[in-house]
């Protein structure tokens, strides 16, 4: 059986392109050569590599080996030049991974032609790795997880335990999705006690003929998946247990990048709220970074259906799109009288600064065009580019109407602050100037419903 092993992997390892490319290359350099890979028995330990040298050429031998395991050797004979030791070390590491791979193709064909239905399981779990990879927000990600779960394992109920963070671990979070009630719950904080303790400390699986419980495994185990009530009355067996167990390896990555994603988050939130304080010791900047702006930014997207992503984003912005007032003179913002021409040229640069500012922050990049541009008039007669229309970006133009109605609202150094009516006048007689018509119209309806007494408050 070792034999014929050996056999199938020599020839495809010796029909493989990406070693036929790799000749290419050492012949490229070293001129031509013939290659030949032939089998060898015996233990690797005492087959080394070798470099030799005779009068049709230069050459060498190298062992294909993985573990104490010698399959065969690879050999090259007739180069014009002698082959140096980094291009053994770069071949080295390239033919061992290349002996990984044809080693998983074989395993993987094995695989296919033995447990042919198993395959066509796994190769539908691959498929979903990718649509339960497609969100790194965990809150939407659950949930998702759970129902293609039920698709996959043909189940009612699927349930997701992830174990709270820290050294306690008294507790697990829990996500359901049942498909005949057409109901879910997600984050439902029940203790970590009895099988799920059992499954958590030991990392054992539970198969029941009625449940299924997997867990998901990050070096330790971060969770628990368990599915219930097999569809057709059917009980739970092996197979279902080994497909559920790939399915958790696949969901374990999504759910890791999310919870990555979700920690880099609040690293950022963090670094934004820093800045944000920094400007809110300047003059006339609280106004633009207080509860109450935020909140309006995010109700007026709400209404118009922003993605989760896109609303983000929007968080993001509205604590930083007056970024670049750090970098303007405190006797221009502080001044209670109106500004000269030059002095508010020099005003108007503070979205291109605000840009310098967040730019080198990865992360930040979605917020550059809404900062940059927040001061845009619908008109097309605002700054710094003279956009005009749709032309301007969503979140600028949600923020230019947010931006005025809080200004006013509020006490500034050259005048006194306006009342909510006074203010929503003014809002809705520079629309379709100014401010975008359909945005005003949404502002004033976020304004009428909210409690903007507490809002005014909180600013």
């Amino acid at each position: 059986m070792k034999d014929k092993y050996t056999e199938e992997f020599l020839r495809r390892l010796s029909a493989n392109i990406n070693l036929k490319k790799q000749e290419q290359v050492f012949e490229s350099m070293l001129g031509p050569a013939t290659w030949q890979i032939q089998p060898v028995k015996g233990e690797s330990k005492d087959k080394p590599v070798e470099r030799f040298s005779n009068e049709s050429g230069h050459g060498f031998s190298m062992p294909l080996k993985q573990g104490n395991q010698l399959y065969g050797a690879i050999i090259a004979l007739g180069f014009k030049y002698p082959v140096t030791d980094e291009l053994m070390r770069l071949f080295a590491v390239f033919t061992e991974t290349l002996m990984r791979e044809v080693q998983k193709e074989m395993e993987l064909t094995k695989l296919y032609d033995t447990i042919r239905p198993r395959a066509i399981a796994l190769s539908t779990i691959h498929t979903v790795h990718r649509l339960i990879s497609s969100t790194l927000d965990l809150d939407e990600l659950m949930p998702r997880i759970a129902r293609l779960c039920l698709q996959v394992m043909r189940a009612e109920v699927c349930d997701i335990f992830l174990i709270e963070p820290g050294k306690k671990k008294k507790f697990v979070f829990q996500t359901s999705v049942n498909v005949n009630k057409d109901s879910q719950k997600h984050k439902v904080k029940v203790k970590l006690n009895g099988i799920l303790a059992h499954i958590a400390k030991t990392g054992a699986s539970r198969l029941t003929p009625k449940r299924l419980l997997v867990p998901l495994i990050d070096e330790d185990v971060i969770g628990i998946i368990g599915i219930r009530n097999k569809m057709g009355d059917k009980p739970f067996n092996e197979f279902d247990k080994e497909i559920l167990t790939t399915f958790a390896e696949q969901a374990v990555i999504a759910i890791r990048n999310a919870q990555l994603y979700e920690e880099q988050e609040k690293l950022t939130i963090g670094s934004i709220k820093a800045l944000a304080a920094i400007l809110d010791t300047r003059p006339n900047s609280i106004q633009t970074h207080s509860a109450m702006f935020v909140k309006l930014v995010v109700e007026v997207a709400k209404e118009l259906n922003v993605t989760a992503q896109e609303l983000r984003v929007l968080k993001y912005a509205s604590l930083l799109h007056d970024a670049g007032k750090v970098m303007i003179p405190d006797e221009i913002l502080k001044k209670q009288k109106r500004l000269t021409g030059e002095e508010f040229r020099i005003i108007k640069k503070h979205p291109i600064k605000g840009v310098q500012i967040v730019k080198p922050i990865e992360v930040l990049k979605p917020v550059i065009p809404i900062i940059l541009y927040h001061h845009e008039r619908f008109d097309g007669t605002g700054y710094p580019k003279g956009l005009k229309g749709s032309q301007i970006p969503l979140g600028s133009r949600i923020m230019s109407v947010v931006d005025a109605f809080v200004a006013m609202v509020s006490k500034q150094p050259y005048r006194e602050c306006l009342n909510c009516d006074e203010s929503l006048f003014e809002i809705k007689k520079y629309s379709g100037t100014q401010f975008d018509p359909e945005i005003v119209d949404i502002f004033c309806r976020v304004i009428a419903k909210s409690n903007i007494k507490s809002l005014l408050k909180a600013k």
